[in-house]
């Protein structure tokens, strides 16, 4: 065999073979990026419960929240409240870092970091009591800041769990609506 039959019969197919093995190569890498990045969604997720304050700091914030409200007004506090929580320093330590940990959470969920579902699953009836209660505070804040963001990522999280709620309640309306009189055992 010389080497003009062996690049004419087996150059192409060696040539084939090794482009072949470069494309797989390549699909598997890309494979592999995927997985990661799932992988590392999921990790994120996980790591929601890290960002969450304990439960120190949240006995310490419904106390306060509790003692200003004095159980009036369905548990949320006034403008007023939110003056006297600011004036004292240790309560407003408290409150700011309550906050700001939901804050922080939020921004997660807003950027996409933390798969909605999820987050609505774990944190969507805490987040709607906290801003219930805390709605005029951030107005306060707002205001003395003189910042209209403050606060933005609860609110928009909590817009993205009401539409997640919408849905849900849809889902179960259509539901009920087909087997409304029927009732099923599933075993």
């Amino acid at each position: 065999m010389s080497i003009s039959d062996f690049t004419t019969i087996y150059n192409p197919l060696l040539q084939t073979f090794i482009m072949f093995l470069g494309l797989l190569s390549i699909l598997l890498l890309a494979y592999q990026v995927k997985q990661s990045s799932d992988w590392n969604k999921v990790n994120s997720q996980h790591n929601l419960y890290t960002l969450l304050p304990d439960i120190k700091l949240e006995k310490e914030f419904w106390s306060i929240a509790e003692k200003y409200s004095n159980g009036n007004n369905n548990g949320k506090l006034t403008y007023e409240d939110a003056q006297k929580i600011r004036e004292n320093y240790e309560e407003w330590i408290i409150f700011k870092t309550y906050i700001n940990s939901y804050e922080r959470i939020c921004s997660a969920i807003n950027l996409g970091v933390i798969d909605e579902l999820y987050a609505y699953s774990v944190l969507h009836s805490k987040m709607k009591d906290v801003k219930l209660c805390c709605y005029e505070y951030f107005e306060y804040v707002r205001e003395i800041k003189k910042d209209r963001e403050l606060f933005i990522e609860i609110e928009n999280a909590l817009d993205i769990f009401d539409k997640i709620q919408q849905e849900r309640e849809k889902k179960l309306k259509k539901a009920t609506s087909i087997h409304t009189g029927t009732r099923r055992r599933r075993y």
